[in-house]
């Protein structure tokens, strides 16, 4: 193990690896971390491959070619039946692209004599459905989650403390909101996003750290008629690359051959194959026993088998168990884990709209240009007709020679309809002018403005409700990650008290098991928290809102410590973001008041006292002369 500095002086364990020790080739060990977002290039947790093909191939080996054919068997299976959600989530994401737009449908069309003619009105996707989509994307990225760990044990507090610390930095160095922003769109347009929680051994110069990223779920193939992807016997993850960069990734692989999968992740929108010259690389998660394995391959090549090396993974490849992905579906189908999106919902309603737009628009145009029938007895020219510079047009016969082409205003109603297929893709979708901020005339109060968004967003409430689920889910493995593999420590830069920069290390020596004494028998405790999420309030309405409340509360007396009594009573029955906070502010206030009337108290006391004493100095005479004539005896 070596150490060196990073840009901040920060002393890092630095792990190196010995390609002729440990039979590694040097130019490949884990050659894929160049894609640290490629699923496959992470899922291993960062081990190297084994070059020795009797050592990986051996009859005594678990995973052998007859394991790696029944898994392709599986495999197969698991395609044929998510194959129609696959080509629907595909045609999804066809409409939000708006690929058939009239730049790439043709502007001319062949007509039944078979000439080719112009397209009055082109075909074209309206953008109704992309707005609901990115007003449920801005709604999610407004409440993006927070985690806050509480402690179930009074000897863990610390350590929560740390992980409220460690856990923001964690997300950060993987690119949480951009992951979060990627996996909501799929979300909402195909109707289910997907999250890969896996151990990267590359990461932090060798030493390695927690990945999350994005898994594309037309990838991603789980056992029919589950609704929990952990209830699923097998999980595969499918990816293809160039035929030379396979070659150079893992150059044990002798011969490497393209292969058609048919999966629908790789068909385009003109029905195109972009598997040719590809060959598929296939990440396969199974559980025997309740302990997580792992299998890489390429065509009958087993590249990694978890099993084959039970010395390295006693465990399996992870100790919690869990398969690292996490679905996030928006509302939710039976019988899968997956579910359907806000493109379903409108693809009726869109279609029936873009068409009556498609008529109204045509007619309109068919109405605002002056055509004419032209008697072809009549003799005229029609260039003569069109010649505006001629004074004389000549013409065999003038009666009946032209005659108005009689055209049809639009349907009555049909701009009525045009209107109500609008408000009910809102209504549908929950995206009416309510939860956009928008109400009657004269509301400009930030507090009135969120109060109308909150009113009108109980569908983005819930969205969000699912994904911090979701997202507890995501934490959770996070921290069972590190208890396996922080051995070492990780070093972090974190905000502390008073808002002030601090530097930590922090290793799993805190969330392994810890030895407690309780009555005199000593157990083996492991440290568990609780994940609460919480929304960080990026909305500008939001926090206009919260402020425009503070003041209230100030202008009410709240603040003043001789109202706390009264002020804690209230706040009591009430209930908003930082209340915690604000009652310790007003508690502390009152104690603080309690403190000074009491110091100020003493401090009048002694006062008197010293006045009566000074006066006794000055007159000692006055002072016993008052004795004898009390009828004291004066000394």
């Amino acid at each position: 193990m070596e150490v060196k500095r990073d840009e901040n002086g920060v002393i890092m364990p630095i792990r190196t690896y010995s390609a002729e020790a440990e039979g590694v080739h040097p130019k490949k060990s884990f050659n894929a971390v160049v894609k640290s977002r490629d699923i496959n290039a992470v899922a291993n947790g960062g081990a190297d491959y084994e070059t020795d093909e009797a050592a990986a191939q051996g009859s005594t080996k678990a995973i052998g070619s007859e394991e790696i054919a029944k898994a392709r068997s599986v495999l197969n299976d698991y395609i044929a039946s998510k194959k129609s959600y696959d080509v629907r989530y595909k045609n999804n994401f066809d409409t939000y692209n708006l690929l058939y737009t009239d730049n790439d449908k043709p502007k001319k069309y062949k007509s039944e004599d078979g000439s080719i003619r112009n397209e009055l009105i082109p075909k074209r996707l309206g953008g109704q459905t992309l707005n609901v989509i990115m007003n449920k994307h801005a709604d999610l990225m407004d409440n993006f989650p927070e985690p806050v760990f509480l402690p179930r044990a009074r000897d863990d507090e610390e350590t929560a403390k740390i992980l409220n610390s460690v856990m923001p930095c964690v997300l950060e160095r993987n690119g949480f909101l951009q992951v979060y922003s990627d996996v909501n769109t799929d979300k909402l347009v195909g109707g289910t996003g997907a999250y890969a929680v896996v151990w990267n051994g590359k990461k932090d110069n060798g030493v390695g750290n927690v990945e999350i990223c994005k898994a594309d779920i037309l990838s991603l193939f789980w056992e029919p008629f589950i609704e929990d992807i952990q209830d699923s016997r097998n999980v595969f993850y499918v990816r293809l690359y160039d035929l030379e960069e396979v070659k150079e990734m893992y150059p044990q692989l002798e011969d490497v051959s393209s292969s058609t999968m048919g999966l629908e992740n790789y068909r385009t929108y003109d029905n195109s194959n972009k598997e040719n010259g590809k060959a598929a690389v296939i990440d396969w998660y199974y559980k025997k026993n309740g302990v997580l394995h792992f299998v890489k391959f390429c065509g009958e090549k087993v590249l990694e088998a978890t099993e084959n090396e039970p010395e390295k993974y006693p465990n399996g490849l992870y100790n919690h168990g869990l398969y690292p992905f996490f679905l996030d579906p928006l509302f939710k189908l039976r019988d899968t884990p997956a579910g359907f999106s806000f493109v379903d919902i409108c693809r009726s309603c869109q279609s029936n709209l873009d068409e009556l737009k498609r008529d109204i628009l045509k007619n309109i145009k068919v109405n605002s240009q002056t055509r004419s029938i032209i008697n072809s007895n009549a003799g005229l020219n029609i260039a003569d007709l069109n010649d505006l510079s001629k004074d004389f047009i000549e013409a065999q016969s003038v009666e009946n020679a032209t005659k108005p082409f009689e055209t049809k205003d639009i349907a009555a109603g049909a701009l009525n309809m045009y209107n109500a297929l609008i408000n009910e893709i809102k209504e549908t979708t929950g995206t009416n002018d309510a939860s956009n901020g928008a109400g009657s005339a004269g509301v400009t109060s930030g507090s009135a403005i969120a109060a109308l968004q909150e009113a009108g967003g109980k569908i983005s409430r819930d969205i969000n409700k699912s994904g911090y689920h979701i997202f507890t889910e995501i934490c959770s493995c996070i921290i069972e990650l590190m208890r396996q593999f922080y051995t070492l420590p990780r070093f972090y830069r974190i905000t502390g008290e008073d808002n002030k920069t601090e530097y930590i290390d922090f290793d799993n020596s805190q969330l392994m098991k810890q030895q407690t004494d309780e009555s005199g028998q000593i157990f083996d405790r492991m440290p568990i928290f609780d994940i609460k999420v919480k929304a960080q309030k990026a909305s500008p309405f939001a926090t206009a809102a919260s402020n425009e409340m503070m003041m209230n509360l100030y202008k009410l007396g709240f603040f003043n410590p001789q109202n706390a009594d009264s002020a804690l009573i209230a706040l009591e029955g009430m209930s908003f973001e930082g209340k915690t906070k604000v009652e310790e502010m007003i508690k502390k206030n009152q104690t603080l008041e309690q403190t000074v009337q009491e110091l100020y108290n003493k401090n009048q006391m002694m006062s008197e006292m010293l006045a009566n004493k000074e006066a006794v100095n000055q007159n000692p005479m006055q002072a016993r002369n008052n004795a004898v004539m009390n009828g004291g005896v004066a000394v």
